[in-house]
C-alpha cells in the first residue's frame, strides 16, 4: 500500500523537525517553510543546508493530511484556507483551539477537519491525575509546571542561550521573545512588550486539561500556576494532590507503572528534565506522603515537551487519514 502524504508546514520549526524524524517511515513526507517573509526558509541538518519551500496553494493540492507547525498564526490559516476541503488539517502546535469546527485529539476519539493536539503539559497531567484517581479518589490537587524556552519555538531557545552568554561576558542582553531576563532567572509573566502571553498560554494549558479530564470522566481540576524556566528542554511539573482518604505509596507507584509511566522509587533519583530528553511519555520521582497533611502526596514530574507533542501529532496524522 502506498504511503499517504503528510504536508508539514513549519518543518523548520523544532517540533517540526521532531515530526519529520519520527514520521519518516509513516508517511510520504513534503515540507515546507512556516516563515511569513516572502522568501524560501534555510534549514541547517547537521553540517548540511536544506532549503524549504515556502507555503503555496499548489503545494497542498496533493496532500493527505496537512501538519502545522509554524509559530505563525497567520501562516497557519493561511494552510487551512489552500488545503482541500476534504484534506484533514492537524495543528500539532495546540494553537486554533477556538476555532469553529475544531475539536482536540483524543486517542480512539472522534476526529474532526481540524484536530488540535492538546498542550503537552495538558496531556501529561490529564494521564497522571486520572491514574492516581483510578487509585484514591482525588478531593483537590495543586500544579506548578515550570515552562521551558523550547515552547516558544526555536527563537526562545536561542534568546535564553544569547541571554546567559551576555550576562556572563558583562554585555547587554536581547529580549526580543520574553521582554525580560529569564537567564538564570524565573519569570511569572513576561514583559508588556513580549509578543506572547505566559498567562495565555496558562490559560490554553487549563482548557485542554479540563476538556481532557472531562471526556475521561476524570477528577476535579487542578489550580494551575505556569512558571517560566530558565531551561532550555522539558517541563518539570511540582504536584499535590489531596485524595479523599489517606493514600498508600506502593499502590500509587504500582498503578503509574503499570499506566506505562517511568517511576522513580526512593532507590533512584528523581527523574529530571535533561534526563528525560528525547524519551516519549513521562517520569515520575520523588513522591512522598505531606509531613502536613496525610491524605496528600507530592510528586515531580518530568516531560519532554517536543517528544510529547510530535507523539500525538502522528498518532492524530495517522487516526484522520483512516477516518
Amino acid at each position: 500500500m502506498a504511503k499517504k502524504i503528510a504536508v508539514i508546514v513549519g518543518g523548520e520549526s523544532l517540533l517540526g523537525r521532531e515530526i519529520k524524524e519520527l514520521a519518516g517511515d509513516l508517511f510520504r513526507l513534503q515540507i515546507l517553510g512556516g516563515e511569513e517573509e516572502e522568501v524560501a526558509v534555510i534549514e541547517q541538518q547537521q553540517d548540511e543546508l536544506t532549503v524549504l519551500a515556502r507555503l503555496e496553494k499548489a503545494s497542498l493540492k496533493d496532500a493527505d493530511v496537512v501538519v502545522l507547525t509554524a509559530s505563525s498564526a497567520e501562516i497557519c490559516q493561511q494552510a487551512i484556507d489552500w488545503a482541500p476541503k476534504k484534506v484533514p488539517v492537524v495543528d500539532a502546535k495546540g494553537l486554533l483551539d477556538e476555532k469553529p469546527g475544531a475539536r482536540l485529539f483524543r486517542p480512539k476519539g472522534p476526529t474532526a477537519r481540524l484536530t488540535v493536539i492538546p498542550t503537552s503539559a495538558a496531556q501529561v497531567l490529564a494521564n497522571l491525575l486520572t491514574t492516581l484517581a483510578a487509585v484514591h479518589p482525588i478531593a483537590r490537587s495543586v500544579v506548578t509546571i515550570f515552562e521551558p524556552a523550547s515552547e516558544w519555538g526555536q527563537a526562545g531557545v536561542a534568546e535564553l542561550q544569547g541571554q546567559a552568554v551576555s550576562l556572563l561576558t558583562f554585555k547587554p542582553i536581547v529580549k526580543k521573545i520574553f521582554d525580560a531576563q529569564l537567564a538564570f532567572n524565573k519569570l511569572a509573566a513576561f514583559g508588556e512588550d513580549s509578543k506572547f502571553s505566559l498567562a495565555e498560554k496558562e490559560a490554553r494549558i487549563e482548557r485542554h486539561l479540563a476538556s481532557l479530564l472531562a471526556a475521561a470522566n476524570g477528577p476535579p481540576m487542578p489550580s494551575l500556576r505556569l512558571v517560566q524556566a530558565p531551561v532550555f528542554h522539558g517541563y518539570s511539573m511540582s504536584v499535590w494532590v489531596e485524595f479523599e482518604k489517606s493514600p498508600n505509596k506502593i499502590k500509587i507507584e504500582a498503578a503509574l507503572t503499570k499506566a506505562g509511566t517511568d517511576v522513580r522509587d526512593d532507590s533512584l533519583e528523581p527523574p529530571n528534565n535533561v534526563g528525560i530528553a528525547q524519551q516519549s511519555g513521562y517520569a515520575v520521582g520523588a513522591v512522598r506522603v505531606d509531613s502536613n497533611n496525610p491524605k496528600a502526596i507530592w510528586l515531580w514530574t518530568v516531560a519532554d515537551n517536543v517528544r510529547i507533542a510530535a507523539d500525538s501529532a502522528i498518532a492524530a496524522m495517522t487516526a484522520v487519514v483512516r477516518a
